[in-house]
């Protein structure tokens, strides 16, 4: 049932293997760190395990990635986020129920130093689909702007509607703070709440944990609904 889909952390039975909290970005990075980390690996012949063959959350993938998973810039953004909003994730081994209901996934599979080419990005949208037909996720939250573009393409909104029910228009927001201001997308469909975040690689372009603080009302929201909604 999961082997075609795009799944960046393990599976939990009746936590995030459906009505989860997803959170999508645009594709699988490679950072020159990851790079050397690849290398050093390679010379010391030490592989990476089978994905399939170790349990890890989102919030701490150190028994697939080891040691160097707790320098991923990615993961430790969107973690702090979380406790901005309130909500933080218990990175210790696998955590509680409600960071064990996180599934991360990307429009697209595949990887690179950073988005060549967002048409092909936007073409991972029939496989995001199959994706949500398996996992009905109760909660998505989009990392990067244009996320919320693809979605709502016109060729694009039908397919994900048919999955996650007929959607709200748009409600796009920027927060009343000083420095760079960055769009904050809020679109519910029928059995799904989405929020498209700002990428957190925008940090080298003035995005700021005071700025993602200050969505914490809506957010908080969001995740307090679906945290009595699931039984957490």
């Amino acid at each position: 049932m999961y082997d075609n889909l795009n799944l960046g952390n393990s599976i939990f039975k009746g936590l995030n293997d459906k009505h989860g909290l997803v959170i999508c970005g645009y594709e699988y990075g490679w950072s020159k760190s990851d790079q050397a980390e690849y290398e050093r690996r390679e010379a010391e012949g030490l592989n990476y395990p089978d994905k399939n063959e170790v349990t890890f959350t989102f919030a701490n993938k150190e028994l697939f990635l080891g040691e160097h998973y707790w320098k991923i810039p990615y993961d430790n953004r969107i973690a702090k986020w979380f406790e901005l909003w309130n909500h933080p994730l218990n990175r210790d081994g696998l955590g509680d129920d409600f960071t064990k209901s996180i599934m991360q996934t990307n429009i697209s599979n595949t990887q690179n130093n950073a988005v060549e080419d967002y048409e092909e990005i936007a073409r991972g949208v029939d496989d995001f689909v199959e994706f949500l037909k398996v996992l009905s996720p109760s909660v998505i939250l989009f990392m990067g702007r244009k996320n919320s573009d693809f979605i709502n393409r016109t060729d694009n909104l039908p397919k994900i509607e048919s999955v996650l029910g007929k959607s709200k228009p748009r409600d796009i927001q920027r927060a009343e703070t000083d420095g760079r201001k960055f769009d904050v997308v809020f679109q519910d469909f029928e059995n799904c709440r989405t929020v498209t975040l700002p990428h957190p690689s925008n940090y080298q372009y003035g995005l700021s944990d005071e700025y993602i603080a200050s969505f914490k009302p809506q957010l908080d929201d969001i995740l307090s609904e679906y945290k009595v909604k699931r039984g957490f």
